[in-house]
């Protein structure tokens, strides 16, 4: 991949320059196509990502029901309207539910607040140390955070609902699942084959949506016995994730000069480096437009990804069904990112190279404005469908978007320097969790608001993320294919 050697940083140029001859940090491990250790590296990080993600998605919905009870038990037990009997049905009404979403919303607020500020420098620290002692310290605060809410609902009257909220104190530790991701992208780029990059990625997103496929099923067979046992099972999951990462996190480095990086130097000037970096990085960002216009498309995109958290409260309410009966729509969306980044993504890319010959950069380019496109098209259905069968439909077509996370990474990855692969990685991760600092209550609010209107605006979440996966596609249109790759 050739990169510019001008002394001038503008939109064609990295973030950072490598000296002329450097040789390719990332590529260090791929001059021999017989060397395919890294197949072993990406199974043991995709291993590692199935277990975390399966303990989420197991229980995510029996935490929505547990939830719903406790709030929907509390308001009929300090209302005046004491005479009500408590139902499942009367707890569709609208402040419970508008406190559920505040509920969920905050403390997806307060949980991005570690990620912002602690994404970056612990990438960093990974780029100093090695990926595997980072991740390994925010898998732990990550599946510290998510069994904290199964504590408080244990608790319960004890601890208040709102102490679910403290869940992102855990997080301090490693950043955050932000950072588990950022590092595990990066260890994987470390070692993948450049032109199988965008295939890989793919692949590995893909394998970790398996866990969308199968959990919610299983959660809902389970809850249908007890809700406390696919949230329970959960917690037994991430334990083991952990261990997993404990035992085969792979120990990954790039390789830098280590003239330039004295191992005695004084700790204050290292933190005086590290804030140099940072500057350096975001001052050439900003005449990078490039690699800005995806960062923010990146970020646009992943909070609206959001609304799709109050999928399960939407469904419930708009069709009269039960989390449990809604979670089956679950696995429809996951099957088509399944469809889409193992079947669809390949075949793209394969035609786009071999029959119509664009370079990587451009073919990147028109795979993230159709994911973005498809994202749009489904958030639309979704928010206008008068049946279930239309609202299938869009969550289908939203699937087929699966790959703009993917295709925005490998895009950024070409027009970045790779010495700073992992800050750019980071950047993104901060990016996406700065949107997501007010995605929670946004939402939450704008869900309130759908009810106020009336049930035909009960979908209003899902036509404000139109709106965002809209200015996405506007922002990676605006990208400019560098001339050197031409």
């Amino acid at each position: 991949m050739s990169r510019s050697q001008e002394s001038s940083c503008d939109e064609t140029t990295g973030l950072l320059h490598e000296d002329s001859g450097s040789q390719d940090p990332l590529d260090t491990h791929n001059d021999d196509p017989a060397d395919s250790h890294w197949i072993v590296t990406i199974i043991l990080l995709c291993g590692g990502a199935v277990l975390f993600d399966l303990s989420n998605n197991l229980g995510s919905v029996a935490e929505i029901a547990i939830l719903e009870d406790i709030v929907c038990r509390d308001y009929y037990a300090t209302s005046a309207t004491t005479t009500i009997s408590w139902s499942p049905e009367g707890c569709k009404i609208g402040p419970i539910q508008t406190e559920i979403a505040l509920l969920n919303g905050w403390r997806e607020t307060f949980e991005t607040i570690p990620a912002i500020l602690l994404a970056l420098p612990y990438g960093m620290l990974a780029d100093k140390i090695g990926y595997r002692p980072v991740a390994l310290l925010a898998l732990f605060g990550s599946a510290m955070s998510a069994n904290w809410n199964r504590i408080v609902f244990w608790l319960h009257p004890i601890l208040p609902t709102r102490a679910v909220w403290l869940s992102a104190l855990w997080q301090i530790l490693g950043g955050g699942p932000q950072v588990v991701t950022s590092l595990s992208f990066s260890a994987a780029a470390t070692v993948i084959p450049t032109q199988k990059r965008t295939n890989i990625f793919s692949q590995m997103t893909a394998v970790i949506l398996t866990t969308e496929l199968i959990a919610p099923p299983i959660g809902a067979a389970l809850m249908a016995i007890n809700p406390w046992i696919p949230f329970l099972t959960s917690s037994g999951i991430a334990a083991i994730s952990v261990i997993w990462g404990v035992l085969f996190f792979p120990e990954t480095h790039i390789q830098t000069d280590q003239a330039s990086t004295p191992v005695n130097k004084h700790p204050s000037s290292r933190i005086g480096d590290a804030l140099q970096t940072i500057q350096e990085f975001y001052g050439q960002l900003s005449q990078n437009k490039n690699v800005a216009f995806v960062v923010a498309s990146f970020s646009v995109a992943l909070l609206g990804t959001h609304a799709f958290g109050l999928l399960l409260q939407y469904m419930s309410k708009r069709f009269h069904m039960s989390y449990a009966e809604a979670s089956y729509v679950l696995p429809l969306r996951a099957g088509t990112n399944l469809i889409s980044l193992f079947t669809l993504l390949p075949a793209a890319t394969r035609i786009l190279d071999r029959n119509w010959g664009l370079d990587i950069i451009s073919r990147d380019k028109l795979l993230t404005q159709a994911s973005a496109l498809a994202m749009f098209l489904g958030c639309l259905l979704i928010f206008a469908a008068p049946t279930l069968v239309f609202l299938s439909i869009g969550v289908v077509v939203f699937g087929l978007g699966a790959s703009f996370p993917v295709t925005a990474r490998t895009l950024v990855t070409s027009l970045v320097d790779e010495k700073s692969l992992n800050t750019a990685y980071a950047l993104m991760s901060v990016m996406s969790s700065i949107g997501s600092l007010v995605s929670g209550p946004l939402l939450a609010g704008v869900y309130h608001l759908g009810m106020v209107m009336g049930s035909t605006w009960l979908g209003l979440p899902f036509l404000f993320a139109a709106a965002l996966y809209g200015l996405a596609l506007i922002s990676i249109s605006a990208v400019r294919v560098p001339s050197y790759t031409a």
